[in-house]
């Protein structure tokens, strides 16, 4: 059979408390990232989310703002999105959430990362 297109995705709970560096999943060989998004549904009032891999914190997404509830807007980190991670290996993401200013106390959120691969 031959090989075809397929879009896949990973879903992640995020909480104010996820300060250190995070597991959301795995993209498979040949993927590529297509679009991220980020439901914010209790507000954290004071806090970034970066999402990258075992090298670079941010190498996906920078600072996607997590204040106010709704979805938000991930512009995507230049060279990353569409490219290819790894022929032969999966890759993992990870995922940190930074505060910015006064501190966390509360917030929750759904990382979503669409892609799309060979098999």
């Amino acid at each position: 059979m031959a090989s075809m297109d397929r879009i896949g995705y990973i879903q992640k709970e995020v909480v104010y408390t996820d300060t250190t560096s995070f597991h959301i999943g795995y993209l498979p060989p040949n993927a590529y990232i297509v679009r991220i998004s980020v439901s914010v549904t209790t507000d954290f009032t004071d806090g970034v989310l970066d999402i990258g891999n075992a090298t670079t914190a941010a190498a996906y997404a920078n600072d996607v703002a997590l204040n106010g509830v709704g979805v938000k807007t991930v512009t995507p980190v230049a060279a990353t999105w569409g490219t290819v991670e790894s022929t032969t290996d999966q890759t993992e993401i990870k995922g940190i959430v930074v505060a910015t200013g006064t501190g966390l106390a509360a917030g929750a959120a759904k990382a979503i990362i669409e892609f799309a691969y060979n098999d």
